[in-house]
């Protein structure tokens, strides 16, 4: 079969990933937490070092492919997997010709933020416990609220942003009594659920890799590993309470 060359890649890149061939997204890899050793192969609910059981690098920036899923309807689980997902497609080599690091190393549980492309999402925190957001390259916090109750900013809290870990720091002001939520604009979130490049031959080291991936979810995505499995959302406290 024939190899696409390496000129269409590029001409591919700049049309479909960014037109002045600049990087347009970021790639956490992942490793996994020894807390998973001491407590039956899960991770630990009360680790402060990982995120599930995953501990992330600092990003690389790279050029790369997003198309939409192909979902098959009649999947029912399939479909609510996938659904926000993407198709990231890795080349080998970018346009300046370097060795793209992610084409060879990313993995299931890696996370892409698309750079510029922002989503409002939702995230549920734990007084004292977990007073951070899971999402990278958080934006702006738009809420922290109890139920109805509405926290201000400056005067309840504040919020440290950071690529890797944003936030919410309480004053002197009012507390949530234990969980609270917390509404935020950043950069869409993908997490990598399938790196396993599709056989196309004798030289499948010489065409681009894609993944497939699916929207950040603010649960543990360990608990629906299998398709088997119920992948309806749960919010994160209905975890923590362990219901």
């Amino acid at each position: 079969m024939g190899i696409m060359p390496q000129s269409a890649i590029r001409t591919l890149l700049k049309k479909f990933g960014n037109s002045k061939g600049e990087n347009n997204c970021k790639i956490y890899f992942s490793r996994l937490c020894t807390c998973v050793a001491g407590n039956n192969g899960v991770y630990d609910p009360q680790c402060k070092e990982c995120i599930y059981g995953f501990i992330y690098a600092e990003p690389i920036e790279e050029l790369v492919i997003r198309t939409a899923m192909r979902i098959d309807r009649q999947n029912e689980k399939m479909s609510n997997l996938y659904e926000g997902g993407a198709r990231i497609t890795i080349p080998k080599y970018g346009i300046d010709r370097h060795e793209v690091i992610a084409y060879s190393k990313i993995t299931q549980g890696d996370i892409i933020t698309m750079t510029g492309d922002n989503r409002r999402d939702r995230d549920i925190c734990e007084l004292g416990t977990k007073d951070y957001l899971i999402a990278f390259d958080v934006k702006k916090v738009l809420s922290v609220s109890e139920k109805r109750k509405e926290f201000v900013l400056h005067t309840d809290y504040e919020v440290n942003y950071s690529p890797m870990q944003t936030e919410i720091k309480w004053l002197e002001g009012e507390r949530p009594s234990k969980f609270y939520s917390v509404e935020f604009i950043s950069e869409i979130n993908y997490l990598v659920w399938s790196d396993q490049a599709k056989p196309r031959g004798g030289s499948d080291d010489t065409v681009p890799k894609m993944v497939f991936c699916r929207l950040r979810p603010g649960y543990d995505p360990a608990s629906n590993i299998s398709m088997e499995s119920d992948v309806s959302y749960r919010p994160l406290n209905k975890i923590i309470e362990g219901t």
